[in-house]
C-alpha cells in the first residue's frame, strides 16, 4: 500500500514568493506532493491574530456572539470559546462576559469562508521557542516527548515558580535542550508580550488589530516541525529570511535559497499536482476510483471498485477500500479539505472487515496535523468524518464559481430555456417585442421546439423574429422594448 503509511520518509518544505503571492509544499521523496498552500497578498490568513473586538450581539439560542473585529465580516464567538481576564467558565460567566457592547480580547482560529465570518476565541496563547503561554489557561504541562522523571519534575517546578500564578504554559520537546535560564528569560518575554497587548487594549477607540497574525511561511514550519523534514527551499525571499521563522525542531534542516527566482512548482512538478487537486475525479494503482465533491454542506467522497480485481470477491472490496482509505487521506490533506467529510466505501461483507478498515483510518489520520474526529459507519454504510477548518480549500483559494450555473455545475437545457421564451412570448399583451438568445436556444427553436414556436405565431397572428446572441450566456434570452396597444 502506498501514500500515508510512508510518512517518514525524507519530506521536503518547499516555498515560492512572488510579488502578491505566496506558494508553499510540503513535497515527500517518494509519494509527491503531501501539502498545498496559495495565499494572494490581498486575502491573507487572520489566524492567530489578536484583535480587540466589539460585541455587536449575543444570540442565546446558539450560544454565540458576534464580534466586530475591524475588518469587513463579523467575526463569530461561540461561548465555548470564551474564558474571561479571571480564568473562569461557565455559562453565568459567559453571558456577563458576552453582553452587547463589550469589548473583548480575541483571537482567530479559523479564516473567513465563503459567507462566514473568521471563527474566534478568548483563549490566546503565545509561542515561543520552546514554550508555549496561555495567559487566561491554567496550569503545566510537559511534552510527553521528554521522558525522564526527574527532567519532567524539575522543568515543572521552574516553571511553576516563575509563572506565579499567572496563566498556563507548555513545556516543548526542545525546553529540555536549552538551559533554564533560558526557559526563564523566554517566558518572562512572552509575558511581557501579553502585557503590551493589555496595553494596547485598553488605549484602543474602536475595533482592530492588536498583534499580527504570523506569515503562513511561519505558520506552516510550526505544523511541519512535527514531520521528517529535512530539507527547506525558499525562492524569491531576501537573504536571511528564514533565520527568523525556523521553528528549533528545524533548525538542522538544509536550508537551500535560490539566488534568483525559480518557478519551484514547475521544477519539482508541483503544477501539476496541483492542476489534479482541482479534479474531481482520481484513479487509483490499482484501477479504483475516487471522486470527490466539495458542497457548502460537506465533502462527499465516492469509492467505485472501477478496474480493480482480487482473486477472491470477499477480499476485493476491502483491498479496494484499504487502498482508497490511504489516497482518501493522502487527497485530504493535499486538497485542504475540512468540515464534514462523508465516504461512500465500497460494500463489504461482516464486521470483521470494517473494524479493519476503521482501524486503518484511525492508525492514517493519527498523523493528521489538523485536529480531526473518526466518526465512523453510520446506520446508512455511510462513513463519517469531521476535521477542523481552518482555511478554505485549494478549490475555493484558486477558483471561483462559475458565472452561468452559479456553482451548481448544472446550466438549463437549450430546449427547456427555448419553451421559456415561448411562454414569456405568449404573456405578450400585445405590440410587439425585440428578442434575442443564446445559440442554444435558437436551435432549440429552429429543431425540438420547432412546432411549438409555429403555433405561438398562429396565436399572435404575426411571424416573431428572434436574433442569435454569441455572446449571451448558454440558455440565455432578452425580451426588451415591449409596448402594450
Amino acid at each position: 500500500m502506498g501514500f500515508a503509511i510512508r510518512m517518514e520518509n525524507k519530506l521536503v518544505a518547499i516555498f515560492e514568493r512572488v510579488p502578491g503571492q505566496t506558494r508553499a509544499a510540503l513535497v515527500s521523496s517518494e509519494i509527491g506532493a503531501q501539502e498545498l498552500h496559495v495565499q494572494f497578498d490581498h486575502a491573507t490568513s487572520q489566524i492567530g491574530g489578536i484583535f480587540g473586538g466589539r460585541i455587536k450581539a449575543f444570540h442565546k439560542g446558539l450560544q454565540a456572539a458576534f464580534v466586530d473585529i475591524g475588518g469587513e465580516r463579523t467575526g463569530y464567538l461561540e461561548a465555548k470559546d470564551v474564558q474571561s481576564i479571571s480564568g473562569k467558565n461557565g455559562k453565568e460567566d459567559n453571558d456577563c462576559y458576552l453582553s452587547e457592547g463589550r469589548n473583548v480580547i480575541v483571537s482567530v482560529v479559523r479564516d473567513a469562508i465563503s459567507e462566514k465570518g473568521p471563527k474566534l476565541t478568548t483563549r490566546l496563547q503565545f509561542l515561543g521557542n520552546h514554550l508555549t503561554f496561555f495567559p487566561r489557561g491554567n496550569g503545566i504541562r510537559i511534552s510527553k516527548n521528554i521522558q525522564g522523571k526527574a527532567e519532567r519534575e524539575k522543568l515543572f517546578h521552574v516553571l511553576e515558580d516563575k509563572l506565579d500564578g499567572r496563566g498556563g504554559i507548555i513545556a516543548h520537546r526542545t525546553a529540555n535542550e536549552v538551559s533554564i535560564e533560558a526557559l526563564e528569560t523566554e517566558l518572562v518575554q512572552l509575558k511581557r508580550d501579553w502585557d503590551d497587548v493589555l496595553k494596547v487594549f485598553r488605549r484602543m477607540r474602536s475595533p482592530g488589530v492588536i498583534l499580527e497574525p504570523c506569515s503562513l511561511e511561519e505558520q506552516l514550519l510550526t505544523s511541519w516541525s512535527h514531520f521528517n523534514v529535512k530539507q527547506i527551499i525558499f525562492s524569491g525571499y531576501k537573504p536571511g529570511y528564514e533565520n527568523n521563522i525556523l521553528p528549533p525542531e528545524l533548525s538542522n534542516c538544509e536550508v537551500i535559497r535560490e539566488s534568483e527566482f525559480c518557478d519551484l512548482f514547475a521544477k519539482y512538478s508541483i503544477d501539476a499536482e496541483l492542476e489534479n487537486a482541482l479534479q474531481p475525479g482520481v484513479t487509483l494503482p490499482n484501477g479504483a476510483r475516487l471522486f470527490i465533491s466539495e458542497t457548502p454542506a460537506l465533502v462527499a467522497v465516492d469509492v467505485d471498485v472501477g478496474s480493480a480485481n482480487s482473486p477472491s470477491q470477499n477480499s476485493l472490496e476491502l483491498e479496494v477500500n484499504l487502498f482508497a482509505a490511504e489516497r482518501i487521506y493522502h487527497e485530504i490533506r493535499l486538497r485542504r479539505l475540512s468540515g464534514l467529510i462523508v465516504i461512500d466505501f465500497v460494500d463489504m461483507v461482516g464486521d470483521k472487515h470494517r473494524n479493519k478498515l476503521i482501524s486503518h483510518i484511525n492508525h492514517l489520520f493519527a498523523c493528521d496535523a489538523v485536529p480531526t474526529r473518526i466518526g465512523g459507519f453510520t446506520r446508512m454504510g455511510l462513513f463519517e468524518i469531521t476535521r477542523q477548518r481552518l482555511r478554505p480549500s485549494i478549490l475555493e483559494t484558486i477558483t471561483a464559481c462559475c458565472s452561468s450555473c452559479e456553482g451548481t455545475g448544472h446550466v438549463d437545457l437549450g430546449i427547456a430555456r427555448g419553451f421559456d421564451l415561448i411562454r414569456q412570448l405568449a404573456m405578450q399583451k400585445g405590440g410587439n417585442a425585440d428578442v434575442s438568445a443564446a445559440v442554444d436556444v435558437i436551435a432549440a427553436l429552429n429543431g425540438p421546439a420547432r412546432a411549438a414556436f409555429e403555433a405561438l405565431e398562429g396565436r399572435l397572428g404575426r411571424k416573431l423574429s428572434i436574433k442569435a446572441d454569441i455572446e449571451e450566456t448558454p440558455g440565455g434570452f432578452q425580451v426588451i422594448n415591449s409596448s402594450s396597444g
